[in-house]
């Protein structure tokens, strides 16, 4: 049984990965360094981010009926058989500061061939493929309805390197591994569930290489999300990981040359670490 956390343990999980937080002045490793200032701590606004979130807006507007098959850890809020497009968009889509987060990670490791398990509705689909267009993006998906709604739209908001693939994650990512030479980046945000996620993330490292990235979706969505993210972050093949609350990310770099884990926030959220570079930050630790 998956439990969700409540609203108060939701606070009180926050205030616990805030409290733990460092910022870009207490980073001593140059790569952790610069994703930060890449990803987190660059505030420009990219060609694409009008146009999703112009999509978003209109399919918070979009009141067709589809009806759901839920193969994962289910919806904490709906369990309709039959919901519409804008009930799901008001759910499920990442938001606009994780997109954002999205495009500006697949921007920063310019990935060639990329994995998106839970497609829904494309909003973070639609972040990572526009930050690299040319390269190939497989979007599992497991709901046949939800599937052929976004391959149109994806279709429609020119991105054709977006493969949306349908089915049980079981069955279609080790069918589309078999078929990949190399998983450069992955972004795991279906079924979130303990073993589920486990299994996924070994599948995966059957394609990776030391450059391949891993992002495990909403790390603090539940106990068992926690579990699985604890659980990763020890794996012998993980070298670093960094934990952004909305998302974690896996690294597998032999240039760390000892485990690090990271749990980082924007310097605006604790201005008081405002600082001097560390003179170390020369030389990767």
């Amino acid at each position: 049984m998956t439990l969700v956390p409540t609203r108060m343990q939701q606070v009180k999980l926050f205030l616990n990965f805030y409290r733990k937080a460092q910022t870009l002045y207490d980073v001593h490793s140059p790569k952790i360094a610069d994703y930060l200032l890449s990803v987190v701590e660059d505030q420009r606004t990219f060609y694409a981010f009008p146009s999703i979130e112009l999509y978003r807006k209109r399919i918070l507007e979009d009141h067709t009926e589809l009806p759901i098959i839920d193969l994962g850890a289910g919806s904490k809020v709906n369990t309709n058989p039959i919901r519409t497009v804008s009930d799901i968009a008001r759910s499920t889509p990442v938001p606009p500061r994780v997109g954002r987060r999205l495009f500006k990670t697949v921007h920063f490791f310019k990935p060639q061939t990329m994995i998106e398990l839970g497609t829904s509705l494309g909003i973070s689909t639609m972040y990572q493929s526009a930050a690299r267009p040319s390269s190939a993006l497989y979007s599992l998906e497991g709901n046949p309805a939800v599937a052929e709604y976004t391959k149109r739209q994806c279709q429609q908001m020119g991105l054709p390197s977006i493969k949306v693939v349908t089915g049980h994650f079981d069955d279609t990512l080790p069918q589309l591994l078999e078929k990949l030479n190399r998983v450069d980046y992955a972004f795991i945000d279906g079924n979130h569930q303990y073993e589920p996620t486990l299994q996924y993330t070994q599948w995966l490292l059957s394609r990776t290489h030391s450059e391949s990235i891993i992002l495990i979706a909403d790390i603090y969505w539940s106990d068992d999300m926690k579990r699985a993210w604890e659980a990763l972050k020890d794996w012998p093949e993980v070298r670093a990981s960094i934990d952004l609350y909305d998302f974690g990310i896996l690294l597998f770099s032999p240039s760390f040359r000892q485990k690090q884990h990271w749990t980082l926030a924007p310097r605006s959220w604790k201005p008081w670490h405002l600082g001097v570079m560390p003179p170390d930050m020369q030389q990767e630790q």
